[in-house]
């Protein structure tokens, strides 16, 4: 019995010594074409190609998204409020020369303490200072009332900072104007900023 299995696993191992004879010029052509300096050049580079491809269109389509996606969620909103006390043409003309315009500093999206504390890492780099100057347009209705016509993005998961404020032509005009802006409704807060 014993002689039968010897037999066998000699037989069987001849036969795979002669397959592997008749396969080894096979495979050390495949091998010497391979490590052909030619030949690697060309996987080289084909594959430089395809990375190369692969990620242009990864970063296209990645900066795509996240473009719309910071789009989406802060809308450019028009804001039109109207003055029904206080703001007529003909004070705003008695004020306009002291005064070089109304404007409104987009801060940041996000509130200070949220984006300190609970804001995920996109939500920190939207909420980046930003301090743009926006023009609040004026424009008058039939009866002569004010409106004024803000253009600011709103986020919509995080809010807006933004700051409404005019910018008077000289320091001894300030109290003129202070006074004018408090008989206006829909005007609180006011405050005068160092310049």
């Amino acid at each position: 019995m014993w002689a039968r299995m010897l037999l066998c696993a000699t037989a069987s191992a001849m036969l795979s010594v002669a397959a592997f004879g008749q396969t080894e010029t096979v495979a050390s052509q495949i091998v010497t074409e391979l490590w052909n300096p030619k030949t690697a050049i060309q996987i080289l580079a084909g594959s430089a190609v395809i990375t190369a491809l692969i990620n242009t269109i990864w970063f296209a389509v990645s900066s795509g998204l996240q473009r719309l996606q910071q789009w989406w969620n802060a809308k450019s909103t028009v804001y039109p409020v109207v003055f029904s006390r206080g703001m007529t043409r003909e004070r705003y003309v008695q004020i306009n020369s002291h005064i070089e315009g109304f404007s409104c500093m987009h801060v940041r999206f996000g509130s200070d303490q949220y984006l300190s504390s609970l804001a995920s890492d996109q939500e920190k780099y939207e909420g980046r200072l930003r301090d743009k100057v926006l023009p609040i347009e004026v424009s008058f209705d039939a009866s002569g009332n004010a409106t004024f016509t803000l253009r600011l993005p709103l986020h919509k998961r995080i809010g807006t900072q933004f700051k409404c404020f005019v910018t008077v032509r000289r320091a001894d005009a300030v109290d003129a104007v202070k006074q004018f802006l408090q008989g206006c409704d829909r005007i609180n807060n006011l405050s005068v900023a160092p310049s």
